[in-house]
């Protein structure tokens, strides 16, 4: 394996808000760069960000207190962190391999560089339910991109932006391609249904390896997030009984996880799984996490 760099984007966050993320990586055994790119920010969490090793990208105005701004131009943070990842990958060069993940809910457990087979450019990770089963990602591919393409993507299966490796020049233009499809939409959030647009329409499945094993897991369409939790759109589906909990079992197909051994772990391999998305929203893991990647 070459040289892999971790990025993600901070903007309008606290250390207290990032420390989870940063924390939990460290704990691993990865050994390669990590790199934020903030706005919204204040100067003081710049450089403590600095302080713990992170390679640190502030954008937007630049405040004479030293915090930055991200001006009110038109593109939603979602899509606009998109531009930033891919400014500050072409300007670093040099790595073989990129990990990106969102910033506020994710945590690490192991070493999330990818073994990736030759064939591969890509490594997506998917939500385990289908658009047409999960109403957010169902609504927001119809706003984005109208009934023509939702009637394309309904039956494809939901990819999270929120987790993406692979090989440097693949992650870093996928990037860029999803920032200029999102700009200009009907809706301002709109930088998944654009991912999906990518992936499913336009890239060779060949070259993108989807759900490698005990790679990533989106915890916000499990089970325990779904049917225990308070946040999430199919929490609040069901709990309103908009969606049954019965049709919601059926429609999900992706991994159930447990944790024990301090850790989140595949239920049937029980083996952990290295990057773990939306640990918030399941009840019983918040107060463990909290305690194992604290300060």
């Amino acid at each position: 394996m070459g040289k892999t760099i971790v990025i993600g984007n901070a903007s309008g966050y606290t250390w207290d808000q990032v420390k989870y993320w940063v924390n939990s990586l460290k704990k691993t055994d990865y050994r390669g760069d990590i790199a934020l790119c903030v706005s919204n920010v204040s100067a003081e969490t710049i450089r403590k960000f600095e302080s713990e090793g992170i390679m640190t990208f502030a954008y937007g105005n630049k405040n004479v207190d030293g915090s930055y701004s991200l001006p009110n131009d038109g593109a939603a943070p979602h899509v606009i962190r998109f531009f930033y990842m891919w400014l500050v990958l072409d300007k670093l060069k040099g790595y073989d391999q990129v990990i990106s993940t969102d910033v506020r809910d994710v945590i690490f457990q192991k070493d999330p560089t990818l073994d990736m087979p030759e064939a591969y450019n890509l490594a997506v990770s998917s939500e385990g339910m289908l658009y047409k089963d999960e109403p957010w990602g169902n609504r927001n591919i119809l706003e984005g991109y109208g009934p023509f393409f939702h009637n394309i993507l309904k039956d494809k299966v939901i990819l999270n932006v929120g987790v993406v490796g692979g090989r440097y020049e693949a992650v870093k233009n996928l990037f860029l391609n999803i920032f200029l499809m999102s700009i200009n939409r009907p809706i301002p959030v709109v930088d998944q249904a654009s991912y999906n647009m990518l992936i499913h329409m336009m890239y060779n499945r060949d070259d993108v390896w989807f759900d490698p094993p005990d790679w990533a897991i989106q915890l916000g369409t499990t089970p325990q997030a779904v049917l225990e939790g308070t946040s999430g759109d199919l929490a609040l589906n069901i709990k309103l009984g908009n969606i049954s909990a019965d049709d919601y079992r059926k429609s999900y197909y992706g991994p159930q996880f447990n944790y024990y051994a301090d850790a989140v772990r595949d239920e049937k391999s029980r083996e952990i799984f290295s990057i773990v998305h939306q640990w918030d929203r399941v009840p019983t893991l918040v107060d463990a996490v909290k305690v194992m990647y604290n300060d």
